[in-house]
């Protein structure tokens, strides 16, 4: 990739970043806290669930498909990284509980400061990578990163709460003008990686094909043993095996150098789009197995969906926290 070339996609990857946090924080039309205070076992379940697991399944699968330290490095990061407004897209498109999602989503976005950094503590060192200058990483660089990709959010949310009409029409074009920047990352990453063979191995498309399977799996199991109900173990499933991969790139750009870095950028964009496809298939098997059963989203993250709307609700009450879709 040439240095005009590696340049732009910077510009694109942190764009990108800083616009989808900004559409992510407008999205946010509740009280997160007081949601937090009437749903902590959801809320703990789901956090625990996405820091716990998705590291964990992702250093497994780079040490048993044995990936070079690039590879490695990018998909672990990817794995530490937390949920954004995929997961709750995906959260809506399968009727689970909406702002559930977006409560594990701020939590994990929020908690990521101090999170990420220990996580690659604790992952990122023999035998998932050699010891060398080449995946030394600067944990300064992490916190500034994230704590500069949080600040967009933090905006965006106090626009919805202050002006809540601009703020809807914030979180729209925010989320617009995010894909058409993913769309010309991704191009650009991919147009490079191809014409100078930097394209990712086999084993690690092999990996992201397990990555987000496995986290749903693991993340709806958890959150079943832990007593959840149904549509809020969908919600924790989804925002485990889900995560915000531009947050990934950032920290890509300020750690890796030269070709390595163009590896590890197309690893990260091409990730994202096994995310979303993974996603959007397991969102719709959720949707089409229980559409009877669970016949709309929840907006109610303290709600007992399963006992109190089943088919069309019976009383005015029970439309609490449900909207028609």
């Amino acid at each position: 990739m040439t240095n005009w070339n590696r340049e732009i996609l910077t510009g694109l990857v942190f764009a990108y970043t800083l616009t989808i946090m900004f559409g992510m924080g407008s999205s946010i039309d509740i009280d997160i806290f007081e949601e937090v205070r009437r749903a902590p076992k959801a809320t703990l379940s789901g956090v625990a669930s996405q820091y716990l697991f998705m590291p964990a399944i992702t250093f497994g699968l780079c040490i048993a498909f044995d990936l070079g330290n690039t590879e490695a490095l990018a998909l672990q990061l990817c794995g530490m990284c937390p949920g954004g407004v995929t997961s709750t897209f995906f959260t809506y498109v399968c009727r689970a509980n909406v702002s559930l999602s977006l409560i594990l989503t701020t939590c994990s976005n929020f908690l990521a400061i101090g999170m990420m950094p220990f996580l690659v503590w604790v992952y990122v060192r023999p035998p998932l990578v050699s010891r060398n200058e080449d995946t030394k990483v600067n944990y300064l660089s992490i916190v500034l990163t994230l704590v500069v990709a949080t600040l967009p959010a933090i905006a965006g949310w106090r626009l919805r709460r202050t002006r809540p009409d601009a703020g809807k029409r914030a979180e729209t074009w925010a989320t617009r003008v995010g894909v058409v920047l993913l769309l010309g990352a991704l191009g650009l990453s991919l147009y490079d990686a191809i014409s100078d063979s930097n394209t990712p191995t086999g084993k690690a498309y092999a990996v992201m094909a397990l990555m987000c399977p496995l986290g749903f799996l693991l993340g709806f199991g958890f959150a079943k043993a832990m007593g959840l109900d149904p549509v809020a173990a969908r919600t924790v499933s989804l925002e485990t095996g889900i995560q915000q991969v531009g947050i990934a790139g950032a920290i890509i750009l300020e750690t890796l150098k030269g070709d390595e870095l163009d590896r590890g950028i197309a690893v990260v964009v091409i990730f994202g789009l096994f995310t979303v496809f993974f996603g959007a298939l397991w969102s719709g098997l959720l949707r089409v197995l229980s559409a009877a059963e669970y016949p709309r989203p929840c907006f109610d993250a303290s709600a007992d969906y399963p006992r109190r709307v089943r088919g069309v609700a019976a009383t005015t009450s029970d439309l609490h926290g449900i909207v028609n879709t």
